[in-house]
Parts: C-alpha cells; structure tokens; sequence
C-alpha cells in the first residue's frame, strides 16, 4: 500500500501514516518490524512528515500496523498533516461529497536537485 506520513519522531523510530485507500492510519515502529536485525536497527530513521512511502500493512484487532516502510517519493506532500489538522478550506475545496475522503495534492519538484530526493 502507499501512504504519506502525517508525523513522525525520531527518537522512538515512529510513525503515522495517511493511507491511499483513506481507511485507518498505519502505525509504523521500526523496532517492531525489523524482527531482530541488529544492523537495520541501528540505521538513521529519516522518514518525515510529507514523504511518500511504499509498505506492508498489517491487520491486528483494531490496529492497522505498517512494516518494511520505503520511500517513494520525500517530501512530496509536505503540507497534508497540517492541512489535516486544521480543517483548512483547501482540504474542504477538495473533499468529495461525502465530506469523508481527502486527496492528495503534491508538491512537484521545481530544484533540479530535488530528483535527488526521489527513491526508485
């Protein structure tokens, strides 16, 4: 499934993502989904609000889990929390009918060198 995480914290290796099919959040904790990979654990996590990421979910009672996180794209929606979070008019502009589905709207890369960025 793709997503774009909402919030994240680096400390603890966590994050929130706003999935594609407008369901529940995922719930990613890299400790939890790394199954004891000494090396991996020990990796920087860099995931930051905005990014688009490619991953697994995982249905547990009432949570949705999220493992093997990768990147599609950093930054690509880096103003979605906050409109989220605000009820701006630009969320509301481009709710559907119901009131209930949000779309993505994306930053497009005007830097060259923001390609950089892009995770293939």
């Amino acid at each position: 499934m793709n997503g774009v995480i909402i919030w994240s914290e680096h400390v603890s290796k966590r994050a929130i993502i706003w999935c594609e099919d407008h369901g529940r959040l995922a719930f990613f904790k890299a400790e939890e989904t790394l199954q004891g990979e000494l090396s991996r654990k020990n990796q920087v996590f860099a995931y930051e609000s905005g990014d688009m990421v490619s991953f697994t979910v995982d249905e547990q009672a009432d949570l949705r889990l999220a493992r093997d996180l990768q990147w599609v794209s950093r930054q690509k929606y880096p103003h979605l929390a906050e409109q989220l979070k605000a009820g701006s008019s630009s969320v509301a502009a481009v709710a559907r009918p119901s009131g209930n589905i949000v779309q993505f709207r994306c930053v497009e890369p005007t830097d060259p060198g923001a390609e950089a960025y892009e995770v293939a």
